[in-house]
This record gives C-alpha cells, structure tokens and sequence, in this order.
C-alpha cells in the first residue's frame, strides 16, 4: 500500500464528473496491492485492510465529500454509498448521448481528462484576475521625426522648413486656381 501512495490519481470531484474514471483507477489501484476484496460484497477482509482502503479513498475524495462521508468506518459502505450518488446520474447522462458501447465513452472520458488538465495547467500559469500580459511597445512618432531627405534641389525645403511641424500655410500659397511654393 506504500507504493500505492506514490501513484496518484485525480480526486472524485463532488459533482461526480469524473466519478467512471475515479471509480476504474481506485478499482485498479486496490487490486494492485490485494485490497479489492474490501470493496466487495460478503468480504472477509481483515480491519487493517479495511482501514487502509479507507485511507486511500479518502485521500482520493473532494474536501466537500470527506467531510460528508466523515461518519462512514466501512470502506464497502462507502463505496455503496459513492455508487448510489453518482452512478445513476452518469449513466442517464451517456444515454443521453448515445454512447452505445464502453470503448467509446472511455476513450471521450480520456480525451476530456486531458482537456481538463491543460486548463487546469494553463490556469495555474494564467490565474483569473492577474495582470493582463503587458501590450506591445508604443512608440511616439512624432518625437522621432526626422526631416525628409529630398534629392530635387527645386523641390529641396529642409532648409526652409521645420518638417517636423507641418503647417501647410507655412510652405504653399494659392494664388487662385493655381498652387505655388512658397519662398
């Protein structure tokens, strides 16, 4: 059972969500350490056993739970009475998707596990309410403005000009219809 300890698996959830898998891993885990006659009917388990597998299931168990199930000593009582909570509720729920064979709910119950766990991970890197990620750098423009280079010396008004305050008044006249530069 020491080595049992080691080998971790995600806690029955008290909405029962993933009670099938929790159910598949804790019967694969008691097996593994000859502890699964304790959660069956007409056991002759001995009380040192029977304290054990408590021990793991409650380990195993969402807060809210454990303390519901606080006054429970008989693992198979527990058991029973995890059974009767949950797993009607589930199997109506596949029904109701039409899950017609075993394969095919465990392998959408594994998929949805492991979607469970990268937002579980991306949540735990990214918490609800943290600083939102710092945007990009802003830059002023303007102060950075640098005057044109203009090779036609016709047209050449760097000299004449602040180009980096453009007033158009400053550099065009109208005379009529007809647009001049000014000198």
């Amino acid at each position: 059972m020491a080595n049992l300890a080691k080998l971790e698996f995600a806690a029955l959830d008290i909405t029962g969500k993933n009670y099938l898998t929790w159910v598949l891993d804790t019967k694969i885990h008691l097996e593994a350490g000859n502890l699964g006659d304790t959660i069956k009917e007409e056991s002759n388990s001995s009380s040192q056993d029977r304290a054990k597998v408590m021990i793991f299931i409650c380990r195993h168990l969402d807060e809210a739970l454990k303390s519901e199930y606080l006054t429970v000593e008989d693992p198979l009582a527990l058991w029973n009475a995890l059974r009767n909570r949950y797993n009607h509720q589930t199997t109506q729920q596949y029904r109701a998707r039409g899950y017609t064979e075993y394969n095919q709910l465990i392998s959408v119950l594994l998929v949805a596990e492991q979607n469970d766990e990268l937002l579980m991970k991306n949540h735990h890197s990214r918490p609800t309410g943290s600083a939102p990620f710092p945007e990009g750098v802003e830059t002023n423009f303007l102060d950075q403005a640098r005057p044109m280079d203009i090779p036609d010396p016709v047209f050449d008004l760097s000299r004449q000009l602040n180009t980096t305050h453009l007033d158009v008044p400053e550099f065009i006249v109208e005379r009529g219809n007809e647009v001049y530069r000014s000198d």
